[in-house]
């Protein structure tokens, strides 16, 4: 059986997302973009909620065509 690993950005009172609904509240520096990147890499699969995928599909037709 597979292990299902969970990579949430949660405050500590609880929430995914600030008061207007972004994510500008969370920190971001080069440990945790490394955790990020071997998790990522080990993982058979992803899920994304909607706001994530509409962030990383924005991104990726900026970057790189027919990936979203």
């Amino acid at each position: 059986m597979r292990k299902l690993i969970s990579l949430m950005h949660v405050s500590l009172d609880g929430f995914c997302a600030g008061p207007d609904g972004g994510m500008d509240w969370i920190g971001f520096n080069d440990a945790i973009f490394a955790d990020a990147t071997t998790l990522s890499e080990r993982a058979g699969a992803a899920v994304y909620g909607r706001i994530a995928t509409r962030s990383r599909c924005s991104i990726s037709r900026n970057s790189r065509a027919g990936t979203c």
